[in-house]
């Protein structure tokens, strides 16, 4: 449920009438590759992992798991931990 509100973009605070919450396009189009929404699912069930236990969970390289964790990074989806190498769900 979290990922779903992360990527909801509010009307200015200046609107004369109420709008609903539009969904940001770039962050819609990360979340419409397959593997990320794997990955996110994979997440939201095990909870923080690093990349190469998320590869093997879905069946993909570390290359590749990595890869697509950078791009829904980007937007915020999900963030790594410094002290320790896993990445969690924001």
């Amino acid at each position: 449920m979290q990922v779903i509100l992360s990527c909801w973009v509010h009307p200015a605070p200046h609107s004369s009438r109420p709008t609903p919450p539009r969904p940001r396009r770039s962050v819609l189009k990360a979340l419409a590759h397959p593997l990320r929404a794997q990955l996110l699912d994979t997440l939201s069930q095990y909870g923080p992992q690093t990349a190469s236990s998320m590869g093997k969970r879905v069946g993909e390289s570390r290359g590749a798991t990595s890869y697509h964790l950078r791009k829904l990074a980007r937007h915020g989806l999900v963030r790594g931990h410094a002290a320790a190498p896993s990445i969690e769900l924001v």
